[in-house]
């Protein structure tokens, strides 16, 4: 079934037979797509997230004053840019 398909969506509270399956497949953050039909919860996709490593925060922190310096010199010369 695509999204275009979809009749009818709604946001539910997490079923517990779902969380019961995360904690089978050990994940500890990721994303479920799932049904509930009939009361019964039916798990279509589920994707774990995987986190950065620890050393990359410290390297984030160092460079973000650069990244924000490129952030605003290209909008200066977008800035320059006529349609």
């Amino acid at each position: 079934m695509k999204a275009s398909e979809t009749t009818f969506s709604e946001p539910v509270p997490v079923p517990e037979e779902l969380r019961e399956m995360r904690a089978r497949l050990g994940f500890d953050y990721g994303k479920f797509d799932f049904v509930v039909n009939q009361g019964r919860a039916t798990l279509l996709d589920a994707n774990r997230t995987p986190g950065s490593a620890p050393n990359l925060s410290a390297h984030f922190v160092r460079n973000a004053g650069s990244l924000a310096a490129g952030i605003n010199y290209f909008l200066k010369e977008r800035a320059k840019v006529t349609f």
